[in-house]
């Protein structure tokens, strides 16, 4: 008898549990239903959301597949390890600077007269992209301590890069946005390839990868090619599903030294 009472409380007892687990489980669902329509809404309407992030997508947008003109990377020694220090300087005056990760737009424009009007990346396609991730000549400081204006920097690196010698360094620029949004409740993922030729006639002895700036983005292959005349890089980039419309992009450069191939 007394083990008959017991099974019935058991099973009672399990059914609370049940209905309290799913009731918690539909508590949690709503919720997050709640919080992911609010980010949609955010989305759609626009939302000022603060100046500073307007600036940041309306650069980034601005500035999509464009290289800049100078830029230096800054080893910071930070109890026995590092931070980087990324500077970067456009053609137009903007600033780009990435501190180990954290990431801000100095505008050239006054701030009072800024315009701020959200600017979607996707609009950035309509930019002159013919010589995105051409060969270009690496400057150093001592290209810089002579310059008087931006122009000049232009100059320079114009310069430098038609100058060939039998060794010479060259870096290209490469950047990659994923922002469609194909499932409704999960992220998705895609590989993007580039592939980087030496100058003709040379080899690539050294290469080194430097991103810039990354949301949602993981570098999954790199490898030199048989003769090493070319080198392929392998990028994944995840963005949200379509309640929640998060982005993933991936901006940076390899830097190589080539020397002349040998005649045959």
């Amino acid at each position: 008898m007394n083990g008959n009472v017991n099974t019935e409380d058991s099973g009672k007892t399990t059914n609370i549990a049940q209905r309290i687990a799913w009731i918690t489980g539909v508590l949690i669902a709503v919720a997050a239903m709640i919080n992911s329509a609010k980010d949609v809404y955010v989305e759609i309407l626009d939302l000022p959301i603060g100046a500073s992030e307007k600036i940041f997508d309306q650069k980034r947008s601005r500035h999509f597949q464009d290289e800049p003109i100078f830029d230096e990377q800054v080893e910071i020694p930070v109890n026995g390890s590092h931070k980087t220090l990324g500077i970067y300087v456009y053609s137009n005056a903007d600033v780009y600077v990435n501190y180990s990760g954290v990431e801000q737009w100095l505008p050239f424009e006054e701030l009072s007269a800024f315009n701020i009007d959200f600017s979607p990346i996707s609009s950035a396609h309509a930019f002159d992209l013919g010589s995105f991730g051409m060969p270009k000549a690496v400057l150093h400081k001592i290209d810089i301590e002579k310059v008087k204006s931006l122009e000049d920097l232009e100059r320079i690196k114009e310069e430098k890069t038609s100058s060939l010698d039998k060794k010479i360094e060259r870096e290209y620029w490469f950047e990659e946005t994923k922002n469609d949004n194909p499932s409704f409740f999960s992220p998705s993922s895609r590989n993007y390839s580039f592939t980087f030729k030496a100058i003709d006639g040379y080899k690539i002895d050294e290469y080194k990868v430097i991103s810039v700036s990354q949301n949602n983005a993981k570098i999954l292959q790199q490898s030199l090619n048989e003769n090493s005349t070319s080198l392929t890089l392998t990028v994944s980039l995840t963005s949200g599903p379509a309640i929640d419309r998060w982005r993933g992009w991936l901006k940076g450069k390899i830097v190589t030294s080539q020397t002349l191939l040998a005649a045959p």
